[in-house]
């Protein structure tokens, strides 16, 4: 396979792309995790908002049951959203290096 050199600013040659391609993608893979979105807030807005739409009901008791229980509800629900895209970019970053050394060995 025949490498293809790039050149920096200053006409030197620079790594090939595909050296060039590799580190970038490794380093999305490092930052992935990072950028998802943990959303703790979000189930806390979602009680708030129940309980203040219970509120209307007129009975503060069960206006508070209601918020405690959507906030708890939706808490679980985004962190196990939140633990699933985690190990879906596991899964990924260990299919990218699985196919990364594949294609390094097949040069």
């Amino acid at each position: 396979m025949k490498k293809i050199e790039s050149r920096t600013a200053g006409g030197e040659a620079g790594e090939g792309i595909s050296e060039t391609a590799l580190s970038l993608t490794d380093k999305i893979f490092t930052l992935l995790p990072e950028m998802a979105r943990k959303r703790d807030q979000d189930s806390l807005l979602f009680g708030v908002a129940a309980f203040v739409f219970a509120l209307f009901g007129g009975n503060f008791a069960v206006a508070i049951l209601v918020g405690v229980i959507v906030w708890l509800y939706f808490r679980y629900e985004f962190r196990r959203t939140y633990e699933q895209e985690i190990s879906k970019f596991g899964e990924q970053k260990r299919v990218f290096e699985q196919r990364k050394k594949d294609f390094i060995e097949s040069l």
